[in-house]
């Protein structure tokens, strides 16, 4: 009876060792989710105040200069 009684208790610690196992891995899956969106919702963010800074205006590129000749 006791060896019965000793091979439920590590069936049960067992039991309860897959169970906390599966509720972290459950748990790193939902924080991976909210940490992408959150990323995801900051670029989005970010994205949307460039558009409505205003930027800088453009450098236009000038034709090289070409050297005058002075006549005297």
């Amino acid at each position: 009876m006791s060896i019965l009684s000793r091979f439920s208790e590590k069936e049960r610690d067992d039991h309860r060792y897959q169970s906390r196992q599966e509720a972290l891995r459950v748990q790193r899956s939902i924080q991976r989710m909210l940490d992408e969106a959150r990323a995801a919702t900051d670029e989005a963010r970010a994205g949307e105040q460039a558009a409505r800074s205003p930027s800088p205006p453009e450098r236009q590129e000038s034709a090289p200069r070409r050297p005058c000749r002075v006549s005297s």
